[in-house]
């Protein structure tokens, strides 16, 4: 078994800027039909994880998604609303090596084989690619954003130059401001509890009048990113993605896969903010293994 080398961009982030339009979406994607042929490869693990067929009988998904559900079973729920029981093939040992985070799942039931999956490449490239997956959507006003905005910079630990520079009113002063703290964990922390509890607030009682910024189990779909890569390996990619799309694929043309999603930055969520890198395991991360699995796991008939 080849070893295998991942390599990940650094995080950065461009700021969306909020007077170019009546409205703005922090997210990009837009609600799929997941019973569509194209989107029925999908898997959802749990409430929590994205995961796609790469064969008829094999699910890949990410490593930290991997639960210890009853009796070995990873519990999976496909288009058509039924659960089913995987078991886990291959899983990284995250605990080790948190950048080799990708899993295999094998289907137990033959009544459960997908006949729509992805075809794996075996050398993936920098191209545009699509994702899809169960992570939030959420689209919000200028006033929403701008408030959100505004809330953040309460919380974080501006200096007396950063306040000077909000005090103009400049809104390439305020951006400015705003990158020096977008990685301010604890004011992140901090708003988003203030988000869980004002979001049920209705504007006339001085809420942000959000109703939903996080969840919706469905599947959501981003039709325009890139991946990138690094000496020939894919290392990121500049999807929007949020909890729930760890797992999920990045592919090219109508089913060639070119990535799987590990990591979102819930500061880009949050803010405003579009990551530019986010983290992607390359296929040639698993591509020997997957050959593996499909070869000693052959496809079983409904009668066997």
């Amino acid at each position: 078994m080849k070893k295998f080398i991942i390599a990940l961009f650094c995080c950065v982030f461009a700021v969306i800027n909020c007077a170019t339009a009546a409205t703005h979406t922090i997210d990009k994607r837009q609600y799929a039909d997941w019973s569509a042929p194209k989107f029925q490869k999908f898997v959802r693990l749990g409430s929590k994880c994205t995961g796609q067929f790469v064969a008829p009988n094999i699910i890949l998904t990410a490593a930290h998604c991997i639960r210890n559900d009853m009796d070995g079973c990873q519990f999976t729920h496909n288009y058509k609303d039924e659960y089913f029981c995987s078991e886990v093939l291959i899983a990284s040992d995250k605990a080790k090596d948190t950048k080799q985070d990708w899993a295999l799942l094998l289907v137990k039931s033959p009544s459960f084989y997908s006949k729509n999956y992805f075809r794996v490449l075996s050398r993936s490239s920098e191209d545009a690619v699509q994702q899809a997956g169960f992570g939030a959507l959420k689209i919000l006003s200028d006033e929403e954003i701008r408030a959100i905005r505004e809330k953040f910079l309460n919380f974080a630990k501006i200096n007396e130059t950063e306040r000077e520079l909000l005090k103009s009113n400049d809104s390439g002063k305020e951006e400015s401001v705003l990158n020096r703290h977008k990685y301010d964990e604890a004011a992140i922390s901090e708003l988003i509890s203030f988000l869980e509890k004002e979001a049920a607030k209705p504007k006339s009682e001085g809420g942000l009048g959000i109703s939903k910024l996080f969840g919706e189990e469905k599947l959501k779909y981003n039709a325009e990113c890139f991946a990138f890569e690094t000496n020939g390996i894919v290392v990121s990619h500049n999807c929007s993605t949020y909890s729930g799309d760890s797992g999920s694929a990045l592919w090219i043309g109508e089913n060639l896969l070119n990535g799987v999603h590990m990591m979102g930055h819930r500061n880009a969520i949050i803010l405003g903010l579009q990551s530019l890198a986010q983290e992607a395991v390359d296929t040639n991360q698993f591509y020997d293994e997957l050959q593996d699995a499909i070869y000693e796991n052959p496809v079983k008939k409904d009668n066997e």
